[in-house]
């Protein structure tokens, strides 16, 4: 059995901000940094070798910085791992996309809005005035297909830690896992994906 560990990276200056980010780069806030310092005590618990990140500083540093007491890691990039774009959405307000999310369904009240990856990634992709934002299958497919590049590195039972963000891994789990039932992942939460024999497991740590 091939075991994923899957975490969303620290507290970035743009969540702590309340910003669209995507594939936007935003350095961790102190906060952040603390989060992935906390994080050692899970990660520390957990046995692999190998880590990945998409090509975000974010990521990166998260992955850094938790890791930083395991001995014999090797990091590897795969920018499927990167977060979702939003196009021309990112860098402003998440408020902004909620009330353009709002005017575009007819909904009075942007508190009205049921926000889910699915929603965000597919009004992202709609109404982005430069035309490059991702929609939702774009991104499934993206991840789907980084999953499965990670699988066919791994020796048989190997682990690996994979450091991304939080609408890809959503997705990512909702993908692969979707009795999970994961929503708004927190900064530096962990979780598990086990692959067996063709199939998927999933689980919270």
């Amino acid at each position: 059995m091939i075991t994923l560990y899957l975490m969303r990276h620290g507290q970035s200056e743009f969540n702590k901000a309340q910003i669209m980010q995507g594939s936007t780069n935003s350095n961790l806030s102190e906060d952040g940094i603390q989060q992935a310092i906390d994080a050692r005590e899970l990660i520390n618990t957990l046995n692999f070798h190998n880590v990945y990140t998409g090509s975000l500083t974010r990521q990166i540093d998260t992955a850094r910085i938790a890791c930083k007491e395991k001995k014999n890691i090797t990091f590897r990039l795969n920018e499927g791992f990167n977060e979702v774009n939003f196009g021309g959405f990112e860098k402003k307000p998440i408020a902004f996309l909620v009330e353009t999310i709002a005017k575009g369904s007819n909904i009075d009240n942007p508190a009205n809005v049921q926000v889910t990856c699915e929603l965000v990634a597919n009004s992202c992709a709609k109404f982005d005035p430069e035309q490059r934002a991702e929609d939702y299958k774009t991104a499934a497919a993206r991840v789907r297909k980084a999953v499965y590049e990670v699988i066919e590195r791994c020796s048989e039972n190997e682990k690996v830690l994979i450091v991304s963000s939080g609408m890809i891994l959503e997705i990512l789990l909702r993908e692969f896992v979707p009795d999970l039932g994961v929503t708004n992942i927190g900064n530096c939460k962990v979780f598990a994906l086990h692959y067996d024999d063709g199939k998927f497991y999933g689980e919270t740590l």
